[in-house]
């Protein structure tokens, strides 16, 4: 289905090009998809560099059995599966207009530990330090980013991770 408006000025059909062209960049999102996943993952690689914001800090007993202080990065597993492109266990997936973006790690076990460290545990022995904070400034970073894309702009996706505004993955749907 073609998206059309035809203006003939002086015999020349600019605008009906410019919405073909509109059309067709709206029915194939997966380019400006994959640079919110760029993004997320640079969003995720700041999370893990600041220990946040609102982690709680490791117990003295942890520090202890680890040997660092360092929140999340025990053997970098986790941190890898959200800022590195094919990590194991790191999720990016395009479904038409969707994309997840997230991680699938777990233990030997199968215990998917992301869980755990995103939502805490029950008896409050691991306290939450969220994964992601999805807030209003990052959807709307997303957002002007997906118009520029609609638009013929270049959306770079070092603009739209450099400020880093909760869940094991987000799920985007573009239009």
């Amino acid at each position: 289905m073609a998206v059309s408006v035809r203006y003939i000025v002086n015999g020349e059909e600019k605008v009906t090009h410019e919405l073909r062209r509109f059309a067709a960049r709206a029915m194939e999102p997966e380019p400006i998809l994959y640079l919110v996943a760029d993004a997320l993952r640079a969003i995720e690689k700041e999370r893990f560099a600041r220990e946040g914001p609102g982690w709680a800090e490791l117990a003295d007993s942890t520090i202890e059995r680890k040997g660092s202080s360092k929140i999340g990065v025990e053997t970098e597993a986790m941190m890898d599966s959200l800022t590195k492109k094919g990590a194991e266990g790191s999720l990016e997936e395009v479904l038409g207009n969707v994309l997840h973006f997230g991680t699938n790690l777990t233990d030997e076990e199968g215990f998917p530990y992301p869980v755990v460290f995103d939502e805490g545990t029950q008896d409050g022995t691991q306290p939450a330090r969220p994964l992601f904070d999805v807030n209003e400034g990052m959807l709307r970073m997303f957002t002007k980013s997906i118009q520029s894309y609609l638009l013929g702009l270049r959306a770079s996706p070092r603009k739209m991770g450099d400020s880093v505004p909760s869940m094991n993955s987000y799920a985007f749907g573009a239009f």
